[in-house]
């Protein structure tokens, strides 16, 4: 019997990768230097039919908006971390 539950490997890459990002630190976004990393959330909004984006500074707030905008069976959302500016003039 199907229960209709479609899974995606694209969320499960994504997953994993976070995953080997955070390996071995508890809470990267206490750890780490201000401003060394941003979370970059992109998402589709099906009401307007736009694809946005939003900047967070911890994991977990950015992982909190991202599911929070995967409200319907149209609407997607992804969570990147990205080198923050602080990081880039560091190097």
């Amino acid at each position: 019997m199907s229960t209709g539950i479609v899974r995606a490997p694209l969320h499960t890459e994504v997953m994993e990768n976070l995953a080997s990002v955070n390996a071995g630190v508890s809470a990267p976004e206490e750890t780490a230097a201000p401003g060394a990393r941003e979370f970059h959330v992109t998402f589709f909004d099906p009401g307007c039919g736009r694809i946005q984006h939003e900047i967070f500074a911890t994991l977990a707030t950015a992982e909190r908006f991202a599911d929070s905008q995967c409200s319907s069976e149209d609407a997607w959302s992804t969570v990147d971390v990205v080198d923050g500016p602080a990081a880039l003039n560091a190097a």
